[in-house]
């Protein structure tokens, strides 16, 4: 059996309040679109998804996000 090991990255929600999120838990990564107008603050740079289908706006740009990410998974 092979486990996967928890990779723990540091993500910033709205107002700054940090989120913990497992690298290997990210489905894509996504800047808001216009259709998301009202359901993320302005501050808000990157929509994260993940694989269990939530969604997590952060205000790291996305490609902050991959670069956070890539150095993480073989």
């Amino acid at each position: 059996m092979i486990a996967e090991a928890l990779l723990l990255i540091l993500l910033h929600g709205a107002d700054q309040q940090p989120i913990a999120i497992n690298a290997n838990e990210i489905s894509s990564l996504r800047p808001p679109s216009d259709a998301d107008a009202g359901n993320y603050a302005a501050s808000i740079k990157c929509v994260v998804v993940m694989t269990n289908g939530k969604f997590i706006g952060v205000i790291e740009t996305c490609t902050e996000i991959f670069h956070k990410t890539r150095g993480q998974h073989p």
